[in-house]
């Protein structure tokens, strides 16, 4: 599973739908999120987006606690930053299996700040990961 987080959504939407090729998508405000994740929804990719930063980092917060076991975060969480992405690590990660979970959560942050060609080099590469 990706997060990818953003504080300006300009752009993103659209490569984020490029990964996800056909992927179903679902727009949910921050108050419905604890009801999606009870009913049991997985999906491949998140996108935070939205102006207001508490909420982007409560919603990424109960999308952690949700995903990842704080025990095995270790093991099942990267984090990545747009700023200083290296498009092969986070790739990497995406495609490295899970220890002793049903998940792996590779964290992007500020996807924005990335070079436009790192974007989209990322987001060609999701496309080709397996779900």
């Amino acid at each position: 599973m990706e997060f990818a987080t953003d504080e300006d959504s300009e752009g993103i939407e659209a490569m984020m739908a490029q990964a996800k090729r056909g992927a179903k998508r679902v727009e949910i405000e921050a108050a419905e999120l604890s009801a999606w994740l009870e009913r049991g929804d997985s999906p491949r990719f998140v996108l935070v987006v939205g102006e207001e930063t508490i909420l982007r980092d409560r919603a990424l917060e109960q999308l952690l606690d949700h995903f990842v076991d704080p025990g095995l975060a270790d093991f099942n969480l990267d984090r990545f930053s747009g700023d200083t992405i290296e498009v092969d690590r986070v790739l990497s990660s995406c495609a490295t299996l899970p220890m002793m979970s049903d998940r792996r959560v590779v964290l992007v942050r500020s996807l924005q700040a990335a070079h436009h060609a790192r974007r989209s080099k990322l987001l060609e590469g999701l496309a080709d990961t397996p779900p």
